[in-house]
């Protein structure tokens, strides 16, 4: 796992942050040390008005690149639907992705957020948690307006992903790619010869 601010990480709100894709959203900082596909996702919501919108495309995601310590150029975004929608109590629910983008980022820090599109995906904030700063960086539609005062708390989420350093980097790509085509070359040159 390379984030966990689930709700185990700290104290969760009685109530989820108003997260609509045209609307107010939420982005979370995180950082990679390496080449990293991600793969997975899950975020934590007070707000059932998600399970009944579950339609394929119904939530979006985002990620950002780092601008000195606040949200800057849109890298990627898509729309999908969950995997699975799981009460776990005390009014929670889990919505759990899998990422059918891989998306291959490098070492350094990114913001990532989903949100619904038409409708409140209800963000659940978590305070107090030891890796966080308990505030999410709050976005009107696309466009960062800025930082939530801290008894908003973190976005709750888990980001999961290949270890860091796992992916090859695209140059040791292009070097075995160049080797396999001089062995072809080779074995070639070898066939014609015999």
């Amino acid at each position: 796992m390379l984030v966990d601010q689930s709700p185990s990480t700290g104290s969760v709100s009685g109530s989820s942050w108003t997260n609509e894709t045209a609307g107010q959203n939420f982005a979370d900082v995180f950082t990679l040390s390496g080449p990293t596909y991600l793969t997975a996702y899950n975020q934590f919501t007070n707000s059932y008005s998600s399970y009944a919108n579950s339609t394929p495309g119904g939530f979006q995601f985002k990620i950002l690149a780092d601008a000195g310590g606040k949200p800057g150029t849109l890298i990627t975004d898509w729309d999908q639907t969950y995997d699975s929608f799981t009460p776990i109590g005390n009014g929670l629910a889990e919505e759990h992705f899998t990422f059918a983008p891989t998306v291959l980022l490098g070492a350094g820090t990114y913001w990532i957020g989903v949100s619904g599109n038409g409708f409140d995906a209800g963000q659940a904030g978590v305070g107090g948690d030891p890796g966080g700063d308990n505030r999410m960086a709050q976005f009107n539609g696309g466009t960062f307006v800025y930082f939530t005062s801290t008894y908003v708390g973190d976005q709750s989420y888990q980001l999961f992903g290949d270890p860091p350093g796992s992916v090859p980097e695209p140059v040791s790509l292009t070097l075995l790619g160049t080797i396999v085509a001089a062995l072809g070359y080779r074995q070639w040159r070898t066939g014609r010869a015999g």
